[in-house]
C-alpha cells in the first residue's frame, strides 16, 4: 500500500492483521448457546438487542 492512500492507523491495523494471519475475507465468531439470559451482561444488552433486526424473540 502506498503511503497516503489510507490513514496511518488503518494501515497499522492491516499490518497487524497480516502479521497475525487474520483472514481478510471472513470472520469466524464463536457462538455460545448456553448464555444465561438473566446475567448482568445479558440484562444490560437487552434494550439494544431488542432493537436489532436480527434479534430473536428469546432476546426480547
Amino acid at each position: 500500500m502506498r503511503s497516503g492512500v489510507v490513514r496511518k492507523p488503518i494501515l497499522a491495523s492491516w499490518s497487524r492483521s497480516l502479521a497475525w494471519r487474520v483472514p481478510a475475507d471472513h470472520i469466524e465468531l464463536p457462538y455460545a448457546d448456553d448464555v444465561d439470559p438473566e446475567s448482568l451482561l445479558a440484562r444490560a444488552a437487552r434494550p439494544v438487542l431488542s432493537e436489532s433486526p436480527t434479534s430473536s424473540p428469546r432476546n426480547r
